[in-house]
């Protein structure tokens, strides 16, 4: 079954449900393709929570680096790790046209066509939405983040309705 985590939103699954097969339900409706861009407020959650991070290390190494010179060494390499991490999620963000149809994702990304199947719960709040997708090709399974502001107000409505629509459990 697929569900939506919702705030404050007890999830319970019926004894009688709990054995339904998943090819007798009726099918997920189509859902139009969603322009996902760049989002400025994911940008800068993510600045703001390794700056915070970069600064706990530097505050943490502080009274070592004073004592002995080694720690500067490893104050340096645990910086750099955490600056290509910062990197890393910067680059890799979604951007493309999302869309649902035939029982699989569909995100069009940098010229590719990649076919994904729901892979866990989906988390659907007012300023963000976070899709696990598992890709059919290679089993990977790589989690779709959506901020609010990465949408165009008519496509962050479509797909919330959507996903509150066709995966919530209906009580």
């Amino acid at each position: 079954m697929l569900f939506v985590q919702i705030p404050a939103f007890k999830k319970t699954v019926d004894a009688d449900q709990a054995g339904v097969d998943a090819s007798v339900l009726k099918p997920l409706p189509l859902l139009a393709a969603v322009h996902i861009n760049h989002s400025h407020m994911g940008f800068l959650l993510y600045r703001c929570s390794y700056f915070t991070f970069a600064l706990s290390l530097l505050l943490a190494f502080y009274n070592y680096v004073v004592d002995q010179p080694f720690w500067l060494l490893l104050l340096v390499f645990c910086l750099s790790g955490l600056w290509f991490a910062y990197r890393r999620e910067i680059t890799h963000s979604v951007t493309g046209r999302l869309s649902y149809s035939g029982d699989h994702w569909l995100l069009e990304q940098d010229g590719r066509t990649h076919q994904l199947e729901l892979a866990g719960e989906v988390l659907c709040w007012s300023w963000l939405i976070i899709l696990p997708l598992r890709d059919i090709a290679d089993t990977k399974v790589r989690r779709v983040i959506i901020f609010g502001d990465a949408l165009n107000k008519n496509d962050n409505a479509r797909l919330r309705r959507w996903l509150r629509a066709c995966l919530i459990p209906k009580a």
